[in-house]
């Protein structure tokens, strides 16, 4: 299927609580969008009548952005805003990709928080969220000297929301989703995100390998957070002189 997209186009918006738990506060965010369009006859013909204008979609996110000095609830809400938008403005098309990348979310996750929607129609076909290079230090390895200290690794969380949930989460109905992190934990849970639920794991953790501690992890994330499936990627990047990082990535499913 052919695309038109923007790629890395940087706003501010107020999206709920900020890394420090402060409302009211401009968070920089990245938003890529991606629409499915068959722009067989643009090509053909050499007519922008017959395909979508990328300008006029950029035009139309930042209006929308600009139009809300209150904010929004969460990315979610940001994201579903610019489905409804799309399909006002009908460039939405069949399938529309809608990506926010917040790089300042987390104190700890230096890529930031990231969420991923997938929509067809009016419809929610996928959405994800990714905690981006959370670093922190533990054992692991086999060797006698990574038995001695603590070392450092770099994790990323991809979590699957089943469908049901994240309509609900979107249309801020859910009260398990945690507006700041885009987090969804069992009622009753303590309070904790996954970033912090996760680090707590990687730093009791004293395992020989990262398949072992990647899948402690994954099964800690699935048993204890409303998911459909979670990805983790972690790497040692100390482990070899020459090489700028070792890992492994896993993916496991809720059964």
């Amino acid at each position: 299927m052919d695309t038109i997209y923007l790629r890395n186009l940087q706003v501010s918006a107020i999206v709920g609580k900020d890394a420090w738990e402060r409302d009211n506060k401009l968070q920089p965010l990245v938003l890529n969008i991606r629409v499915e369009r068959d722009v067989k006859l643009a090509g053909k013909y050499d007519n922008i009548k017959e395909t979508i204008s990328y300008g006029q979609m950029c035009k139309d996110v930042m209006n929308l952005i600009d139009s809300r000095k209150s904010g929004f609830m969460n990315i979610s809400s940001l994201s579903l805003n610019i489905q409804t938008l799309a399909l006002d403005k009908g460039w939405a098309a069949d399938v529309l990709h809608v990506t926010i990348t917040s790089p300042k979310a987390s104190l700890r996750a230096e890529g930031g928080l990231e969420l991923r929607c997938i929509y067809v129609g009016e419809a929610t076909a996928g959405m994800a969220f990714l905690v981006k290079d959370l670093k922190t230090a533990c054992i692991i390895g086999v060797n006698a000297h990574e038995r001695q200290r603590k070392q450092m690794v770099v994790i990323e969380l991809k979590i699957e929301v089943p469908l049901g949930v994240a309509e609900d989460a979107l249309g801020g109905r859910d009260l398990m989703f945690d507006h700041y992190r885009g987090v969804f934990r069992i009622p009753g849970q303590i309070h904790k995100s996954v970033e912090d639920y996760v680090l707590g794991v990687v730093e009791a953790s004293c395992y020989e390998t990262l398949e072992a501690l990647a899948t402690e992890i994954a099964e800690q994330v699935v048993q204890n957070f409303v998911t459909r499936s979670v990805t983790v990627s972690i790497e040692k990047p100390s482990a070899l002189v020459f090489v700028d990082g070792a890992g492994v990535e896993i993916t496991r499913r809720a059964s």
